[in-house]
């Protein structure tokens, strides 16, 4: 059965070390991110390595609401 990971992950760069862990041990057809605090033009790219040793398969989806 495929999952899907949605984490509200409130600051990108503070949490990245555990998106790092949740990614590499994550077995989910897709994960989903989601930043409220951010607007457009602040998306963090994210960059998946191609490279056969890479685990970081999945697809992914960011969302960010509009910040006031």
């Amino acid at each position: 059965m495929d999952t899907v990971v949605q984490w509200n992950i409130r600051g990108f760069r503070s949490n990245f070390e555990e998106l790092m862990l949740l990614l590499n041990r994550s077995q989910s057809a897709v994960v989903v991110l989601q930043e409220c605090r951010l607007g457009e033009t602040q998306r963090p790219s994210v960059s998946i390595p191609t490279d056969k040793e890479s685990t970081l398969s999945p697809p992914f989806i960011w969302t960010a609401s509009r910040s006031q």
